[in-house]
């Protein structure tokens, strides 16, 4: 899915803000890629609500897919972030291993979808400012 791959791509984007203060001006270009990915989000839930079938009586999840996906999409920017970066073996493999766990509960999850077991929220972005 090439959102995934943006998203990962402008999370990857963020990782400096959130390691360092940043000059006002690069404040508002940080302000202004996380409204991107706010847009992409948008775009998986309006796909998702299009295509995914609604099952009753399935129990319900907390995030809607486009909200999972930005989630992986930053875990996995983050981890690598943190092998490539960190001089600190035992560091490296705490990442190493959260994104391992979190790969596993999100196959989970995927197996609870294709099962009608569980469904996703179609999305809503909260209280932001229009794009």
């Amino acid at each position: 899915m090439e959102w995934v791959r943006e998203l990962g791509d402008m999370h990857a984007e963020l990782i400096p803000a959130q390691i360092a203060p940043m000059p006002q001006y690069k404040a508002v270009a940080r302000e202004r890629l996380r409204l991107r990915i706010d847009r992409v989000v948008r775009e998986i839930d309006s796909w998702a609500a299009r295509n995914l079938p609604r099952t009753k009586g399935a129990r319900k999840h907390t995030h809607s897919l486009g909200e999972v996906l930005s989630h992986i999409a930053k875990l996995y920017a983050e981890t690598w972030w943190t092998v490539l970066h960190s001089a600190d073996g035992e560091t490296r493999h705490e990442a190493w291993c959260h994104l391992s766990e979190a790969r596993e509960g999100y196959a989970e999850m995927v197996e609870e979808i294709r099962a009608r077991r569980l469904q996703l929220p179609l999305g809503w972005m909260g209280i932001r400012a229009r794009t």
